[in-house]
């Protein structure tokens, strides 16, 4: 409906959509950016592909309320993404061939609107030079495939100390991967999985690991 909107026309009478997706839901792997990408997709496709991808993705974020996850779902790979004037800006970062991504997924969710609730309005001015930097860091280790950086590039001081109030094991679960060989570790997106930055060998041992300390 949103990208009929934004193409000025009237849905055709009878259509429906099913929608199967492997990505777990509530979980924070951006199952609903990928369900949005699928329909503004699959609705261009139907109208005979009027709109560029970009728009498509724009179609996405906007219903998303950011690109976070509507531009990754869109163009693959790790995108660094913002909003200006209305416009989304995006360029993709490097993602080492050698590095892989183990994610621990439990059993329970976490509703975003809930771990939303638990961050803070506004931050320190220190806080948020903390961050500012890490997330700078992240990229250009990526691109530098300087893996022994990501560990403080993800040292995170905006939701995820926060959020462990919800899933209280979190800090114990990064422990262990990074004990099992893991370069970083973090809580995707709002939880409740965990993801971690692994060398090929060091993924499956790390993800027995995180499993092991969840269950626990």
């Amino acid at each position: 409906r949103a990208t009929y909107s934004r193409l000025d026309r009237t849905p055709p009478a009878g259509i429906s959509a099913s929608y199967g997706v492997s990505i777990p839901l509530g979980r924070g792997m951006g199952a609903s950016a990928v369900a949005r990408v699928a329909g503004a997709l699959a609705a261009n496709e139907f109208e005979g592909r009027p709109l560029s991808r970009e728009e498509c993705m724009a179609v996405a974020a906007d219903l998303e309320g950011h690109g976070d996850n509507a531009c990754p779902a869109m163009f693959g790979g790790v995108q660094v993404c913002v909003t200006d004037n209305g416009r989304y800006l995006h360029v993709p970062a490097r993602f080492p061939a050698d590095a892989t991504i183990a994610i621990l997924i439990p059993d329970h969710s976490m509703a975003t609107k809930d771990a939303r609730k638990v961050v803070p309005d506004s931050f320190s001015k220190e806080d948020a030079v903390h961050n500012v930097g890490r997330a700078a860091l992240f990229v250009a280790a990526l691109s530098a495939g300087r893996f022994d950086l990501l560990d403080a590039a993800t040292d995170d001081r905006f939701h995820q100390r926060q959020r462990a109030s919800l899933f209280p094991p979190l800090f114990d679960i990064f422990g262990v991967a990074r004990a099992a060989g893991a370069h970083a570790a973090w809580l995707s997106g709002a939880g409740s999985c965990v993801a971690a930055f692994c060398s090929e060998e060091s993924g499956r041992p790390v993800a027995a690991a995180m499993l092991q300390k969840l269950q626990e």
